[in-house]
């Protein structure tokens, strides 16, 4: 778990600079579905790609993107991240899906919901492809907290946070057939939900 340096953005923005230690990239096009990846960048690598792969050119997405080599310092975590961009777009949509990545070389997906519907339907659609959708202490994460990300929607029971482990993030940026069927599926869930 990563100790962060500062405690929100406010802090983060008075001694980092946007342009030079990170950038935001966002595109505002739908009233009901965002894609997140507030670690995007040299933070949490190739989060800010699949985000934008999933939002193709029809869904709203929002990226925090790190340039920088020390990423570690500019990592929020989800339950502190206020960047007021992030905030005041993601406040728009009624579904938010949050794309973050963590530890482990082998192939799992964690996902963490509020809302049951889609996270069976996702979970069913991904175990169909052969992704294996792994099963956590609820606790090792902090979805639930209300102050998280991805609870910043205008329904507070419509989020998703989807945590891809190392190997198929890796699996993904080598293999674009690979990303392409990922995306697909989280594609063909979220519209089915609208």
């Amino acid at each position: 778990m990563i100790t962060d340096l500062y405690k929100n953005f406010n802090e983060l923005k008075k001694e980092k600079k946007e342009g030079i230690d990170y950038i935001i990239k966002t595109h505002k096009n739908s009233w009901w579905i965002i894609i997140v990846a507030p670690h995007g960048g040299t933070i949490e690598p190739w989060t800010d790609e699949i985000c934008k792969n999933i939002a193709w050119g029809d869904l709203s997405y929002y990226c925090f993107i790190a340039t920088c080599e020390n990423w570690e310092k500019l990592h929020i975590t989800s339950s502190n991240f206020d960047e007021p961009q992030a905030i005041n777009l993601i406040k728009l949509h009624k579904i938010v899906l949050t794309i973050h990545w963590c530890a482990g070389k082998d192939d799992f997906i964690f996902i963490g919901w509020k809302n049951e519907a889609i996270r069976n339907a996702l979970s069913q659609k991904l175990r169909e492809n052969w992704f294996f959708v792994e099963a956590f202490e609820k606790s090792k994460f902090q979805w639930l907290r209300k102050e998280n990300i991805c609870n910043k929607g205008n329904n507070k029971l419509w989020w998703i946070q989807i945590e891809l482990s190392r190997g198929y993030r890796n699996k993904m940026l080598e293999n674009k057939n690979f990303l392409s069927i990922f995306t697909k599926i989280v594609r063909e869930v979220l519209f089915n939900h609208i």
